[in-house]
């Protein structure tokens, strides 16, 4: 059986030789003519030579696609010392050929693929050696790779020519192949774009990955990384592939290859109702902003969601823009419509409404227990040309719950809550400007209650709000931490329903020196309009526009106030009080207190302290109790002058401050006499004598008990009839006032004119006579103070 089975084989084996012809054009080797077969010389043998292309040095994933490279045909030769060398074309198509061989000689088998106009564009070699029976070989050909007769690559070379564009800065350019240095390029490009060159010589043949870390003057903390593919050749030139393009020469870089495009060049944005601005493609949107890219999100939520995901740390300020009114309700699970910051990140956001327009509203207001926005710890948060509606919540900040740094310019209004109606700072860090209106809470701070942190609230109205208790504008807590300012705006017509200070309630302690603002509260430049505090039961109805509290400080810099009252200590029939003081107030430059100030704590008088224009008093000072010696006025520093004492009036003229800031009472009349104050009119009687003192005249009229008991008034035109050398007198200092040393002024039927003229002074009126019908003397002295 072995025997014809190797039979078989011999006879299959001579059929194959044989039968095969082997086309002469194809291979190009010497053919029997007449046969068309072809003939092996002996000591001969036919290679087949395979062959395909082959990337063996990749150091990246994606290899370029080398179909792009356009070969036209590939050529193979086979060189051997001492015999002819041997070159066949092939096809663009070929994988393998055919080539006869002398035996036992080393032969160097090249392949090169060429385009078009020749030129070399792949190439591979190897070296063989023929016997009788190793008649086939694998030529690897690669795209950049020659090697040497024993196998080593032949190194090649890197020259890149990059161009950076023209920018306001400059470039520090570390380069690598690979993870390599190879090198620091520094261009200067403020005037004009730049060319340079970046060489290496002695490179591994292959695909290497070169990567450009590019820091620019105007971002230094900013590293710019551009990674591109290149092909290394053996002796030949680089070439470079970027995103699998076709291979380049020379690279060309833009502005966005230099300054990176970061959070800060997009533009988030969120359409409500009635958006007409930024309702084009994201395209237009983000030209429209100045933005170089631009996305939009369904709410607010998810846009800040978007943010602190991809930067938490807060590097960047990115903006989401609002255009219309986002009627929103709070995301499921959540108390509030937007909340930014998770106590532990620190993203940084800008909210901007275009055009200033823009609003959010809450959607369930009615029933929804929903604040607008959580500033979380942490979290920096910008907030401009937005107005925050109808928040409604049952805990604190019926707009705004504040707890990191906030930055807001714009409005809140009709929102409530239990403390901070429209503002509630839990600490943190709070720069406000714009409008709280129309807000309310169940407890304290209509408008807005700092707990504790830094509030400087600026260019603003607070105005309408209303507390159930206390502080229907602003509540100032006593933390020592707290710093309120609030400088150029106007409170009006918030209300304390059952409480102190319609305006604002403060407890705020010293602190430390806070500069120009004097105190840790202070209000700088403000107006104080129309507030008011109600109530009649114990601590209500006290401090119409402010009420401090007892050890609290509070100062007041160029500032008003008017028409504010309290339904409690409130003075005439309109129950004025602008200020109820039982604690520390400071007066500073020009302070203007027009319906009365409440003292039962003096009130601390910088130098420069002086009445409103056209305007000799800043306030009426009405004492909680008139006691000999009490402290009413003391200087901020050094000592009180005649003139700080001159611009505040008492509500009892039977008393003055003395030079020390303290009440002193007036004497008495002499005789019987006695001095009360009621009713906003000076009265003096004396044995049934009254003078009354209004405007700025002195009325003086007299009850006279005759004879027989009864009592008639007679007024000093007919006083005559009953008291005989009767005379009235004005005396200043031991001098008599007459119409000759002051002008304007005179005593008619009883009337004293105080003229314009009349200099600030106390004076004196000396009344005399005797009774005619038993000639019993009487006399009385009347005190009188002119102060304007």
């Amino acid at each position: 059986m072995k025997k014809i089975n190797a039979f078989v084989l011999l006879l299959v084996s001579a059929f194959f030789i044989f039968s095969c012809k082997i086309n002469f054009n194809e291979f190009g080797l010497d053919t029997n003519t007449d046969s068309g077969l072809l003939n092996i010389p002996e000591g001969k043998t036919l290679v087949t030579v395979n062959f395909s292309l082959f990337n063996s040095f990749s150091k990246i994933a994606g290899i370029p696609d080398f179909s792009s490279l356009d070969i036209d045909k590939y050529v193979l030769t086979a060189k051997a010392d001492g015999q002819t060398t041997k070159t066949v074309d092939l096809t663009a198509g070929a994988t393998a050929a055919n080539i006869l061989l002398v035996n036992d000689i080393e032969w160097t088998i090249i392949i090169e693929g060429k385009n078009a106009s020749g030129k070399t564009v792949v190439k591979g070699e190897n070296n063989f050696t023929p016997t009788a029976v190793a008649n086939s070989l694998t030529v690897k050909i690669s795209p950049y790779q020659q090697t040497s007769k024993d196998g080593t690559p032949i190194p090649g070379s890197i020259k890149l020519n990059i161009e950076f564009p023209q920018e306001d800065c400059t470039l520090k350019v570390d380069w690598y192949i690979d993870e390599t240095l190879q090198g620091t390029v520094n261009a200067d490009v403020r005037t004009e774009n730049v060319t340079k060159v970046f060489e290496a010589s002695s490179v591994e043949p292959g695909i290497h990955r070169i990567t450009l870390k590019i820091v620019n003057s105007k971002q230094s903390s900013e590293v710019i990384n551009k990674v591109y593919d290149l092909v290394v050749y053996s002796n030949m030139e680089s070439k470079l592939w970027h995103n699998n393009s076709t291979p380049q020469e020379k690279i060309t870089l833009t502005t966005d290859d230099i300054i990176p495009v970061t959070l800060e060049d997009y533009a988030f944005y969120v359409l409500g109702d009635s958006a007409t601005n930024l309702t084009g493609t994201p395209e237009s949107v983000a030209q429209k902003v100045g933005k170089k890219r631009a996305i939009q999100f369904d709410t607010i939520q998810e846009a800040v969601n978007a943010i602190e995901d991809a930067d938490p740390d807060g590097k960047y300020k990115s903006c989401i823009y609002i255009d219309g009114m986002v009627m929103s309700n709070a995301p499921s699970g959540a108390s509030e419509i937007v909340r930014i910051g998770n106590g532990i990140n620190t993203p940084h956001i800008f909210i901007k409404g275009y055009n200033n327009t823009a609003a959010i509203f809450n959607l369930d207001y009615a029933t929804d227990n929903t604040r607008i926005i959580t500033v979380n710890s942490n979290a920096n948060v910008e907030i401009e040309g937005i107005t925050l509606m109808h928040g409604n919540i049952s805990e604190n900040g019926g707009g705004i719950y504040c707890k990191g740094k906030l930055t807001f310019s714009g409005g809140i209004t009709n929102c409530s809550a239990k403390y901070g109606g429209g503002l509630f700072c839990e600490s943190g860090d709070i720069d406000f400007k714009g409008e709280i209106s129309s807000c309310t809470v169940n407890y304290l701070g209509g408008g807005i209650y700092i707990k504790s942190g830094t509030v400087k609230v600026h260019d603003f109205e607070i105005n309408q709000n209303s507390a159930s208790n206390s502080a229907g504008g602003v509540y100032i807590n006593g933390d020592s931490s707290v710093k309120a300012i609030f400088e150029d705006g106007k409170f009006s017509k918030n209300i304390a329903k059952k409480g102190t200070g319609g305006a604002i309630t403060c407890a705020a302690p010293l602190g430390s020196d806070n500069g120009d603002y004097i105190y840790n509260a202070c209000c700088k430049n403000v107006q104080f309009i129309e507030n008011k505090a109600e109530g009649n039961s114990t601590n209500e109805g006290q401090g119409g526009a402010i009420f401090v509290y007892a050890g609290k400080y509070l100062a007041l810099i160029d500032c008003s106030t008017e028409r504010n009252t309290a339904e409690q200590i409130g003075y005439g029939t309109e129950k004025y009080n602008g200020i109820y003081n039982s604690g520390i107030i400071y007066f500073g430059n020009t302070v203007d207190i027009q319906d009365g100030l409440h003292v039962n704590s003096a009130v601390r008088l910088a130098s420069n302290v002086i009445p409103a224009d056209g305007k000799n008093v800043i306030a009426t000072i009405y004492s909680s109790s008139y006691t000999e010696g009490k402290e009413v006025l003391k200087a901020y520093s050094g000592s009180l002058t005649s003139d700080m004492i001159s611009y505040f009036q008492l509500s009892n003229p039977n008393w003055k401050i003395d030079t020390n800031g303290k009440l002193n009472q007036l004497p008495a009349a002499s005789g019987d006499g006695t001095i009360s104050f009621e009713n906003d009119t000076l009265q003096f009687s004396l044995d049934k004598t009254t003078v009354a003192s209004i405007s700025d005249t002195l009325s003086i009229s007299l009850d006279i008990t005759d004879s027989s008991g009864s009592i008639s008034n007679y007024n000093p035109s007919t006083i005559e009839s009953v008291i005989g050398d009767f005379t009235i007198k004005v005396f200043c200092g031991g001098t008599e006032v007459t119409s000759d040393n002051i002008s304007g002024f005179k005593i008619e039927n009883g009337v004293i004119t105080i003229p314009d003229t009349m200099p600030d002074d106390d004076y004196t009126i000396t009344i005399n006579g005797k009774y005619i019908s038993n000639g019993q003397g009487i006399s009385a002295n009347l005190y009188f103070k002119v102060q304007r």
